[in-house]
């Protein structure tokens, strides 16, 4: 018998004077007849779909807070029925804003630039959940490829991927923004400090970074 599934996302190293801000959110499910269930959610906040019908429960555009948590929200999923779901399933498209002025490795700097994150998963096979939670993300003046992560689904019914945190960072030589992402905190606290003085910085487990431009 399937479970939901639960994805769990975060920010970290917003630059002082910078707004992350989510601009829209909108579950969608296939044309396939069936009530797949797609929802963005944050506290009592929620965007959601069963089905092709859409459930809006959440006022946009909406500033993620800078804070000791830096939670941005959470994407769940579920089958079309509780005891087989064969399919894709819903996904989540969430755009976002990146905008403000910060200073950088002592160069000011004013930022404009928007994206989007794409949450879906792969197939749902029967009785069993997908085997992960893919995560895609871009600039919309990219300088380069869409990002995708793989986010590993465990095989017990109670278990969920691993948080997700995004990293930003501003590079005003080449004026450029990067987010990358990670799941392990040690490394998460390593960009967060590269990020900071606008390095977009790489590791030996191929960390990503998803580029687009200042405006």
């Amino acid at each position: 018998m399937p479970t939901g599934l639960t994805s769990r996302f975060y920010v970290a190293g917003i630059p002082p004077g910078l707004n992350f801000e989510l601009t829209s959110i909108k579950p969608t499910a296939p044309h396939d007849g069936y009530d797949w269930k797609g929802s963005f959610r944050r506290s009592e906040k929620i965007m959601s779909c069963t089905g092709q019908r859409q459930y809006d429960h959440w006022s946009l555009p909406y500033t993620v807070p800078v804070d000791s948590n830096n939670f941005m929200g959470e994407a769940h999923f579920e089958g079309h029925n509780g005891l087989w779901s064969s399919g894709e399933g819903a996904k989540v498209t969430i755009d976002f804003r990146l905008w403000g002025s910060t200073t950088v490795a002592g160069t000011p700097v004013s930022v404009d630039e928007s994206g989007v994150i794409v949450v879906s998963t792969t197939p749902w096979s029967g009785v069993s959940r997908p085997d992960y939670v893919n995560v895609t993300y871009s600039w919309r003046h990219g300088v380069s490829d869409p990002v995708n992560v793989a986010l590993g689904v465990p095989a017990d019914m109670a278990g969920m991927p691993d948080d997700l945190h995004f990293v930003l960072a501003v590079n005003p030589q080449e004026k450029l923004v990067g987010v990358a992402t990670e799941t392990h905190k040690d490394l998460v606290l390593t960009l967060v400090d590269y990020a900071l003085r606008g390095i977009f910085w790489g590791h030996e487990k191929a960390i990503s970074w998803a580029s687009g431009k200042i405006f």
